[in-house]
């Protein structure tokens, strides 16, 4: 033997000290949420915007607007809801519960949908748009109405371009995985 035996279980036994002291003074690896929090219900989004779909056309094109397409199988409300739910359940130790039943509630509210023109081509075409999706949320303790997390105002600016075949559906679908993403990331305890 070596010597080096002694020193890696001198290593293990240190961690191993580290992480049960780190327990006992009530901190815990992962997520950081209250304790007592084990489940939420992600209510389905409000759409307090005028976009109602992921459907849009040029406002600035000198032409009439051609009549809405019929609307979509899916709606915002829905998707950006399933989404803020696979991402709880990707990232967090929470499991998903009836609102009746939930620890906690989480509810969302898209409140603007814009899109911006940023390239024309040499025949006056839009050729690149940013969409922005804003959105509000707020995560509520349902036993004792407690706030635990919320946020206001949060956007995602997504570009597309229409040459590479690219819609506002595809530039929402990406904003409110961004937003999915940012909702979890607040729903951490603060330090």
């Amino acid at each position: 033997m070596d010597g080096r035996g002694g020193q890696v279980t001198a290593g293990v036994g240190a961690a191993l000290a580290v992480a049960l002291l780190l327990c006992g003074c009530g901190y815990r690896a992962g997520f950081l949420i209250p304790a007592d929090v084990r489940t939420v219900h992600v209510a389905m989004t409000e759409n307090r915007s005028v976009w109602r779909e992921a459907w849009k056309t040029d406002n600035l094109s000198p032409t009439p607007a051609p009549a809405p397409e019929p609307r979509p199988s899916y709606s915002m409300e829905t998707e950006l809801a399933e989404r803020i739910k696979s991402e709880v359940l990707r990232r967090t130790p929470l499991r998903m519960a009836d609102a009746s039943r939930a620890d906690t509630i989480l509810t969302t509210a898209i409140t603007s949908v814009s899109v911006a023109v940023l390239v024309r081509d040499g025949q006056d075409r839009v050729t690149s748009e940013r969409l922005t999706v804003a959105l509000d949320f707020t995560w509520r303790d349902r036993r004792t109405g407690r706030i635990l997390a919320e946020g206001k105002g949060l956007t995602r600016p997504t570009d597309f371009v229409s040459p590479q075949g690219e819609t506002a559906a595809t530039a929402i679908r990406r904003s409110f995985d961004y937003l999915a993403e940012m909702v979890v990331e607040q729903m951490q305890e603060p330090f």
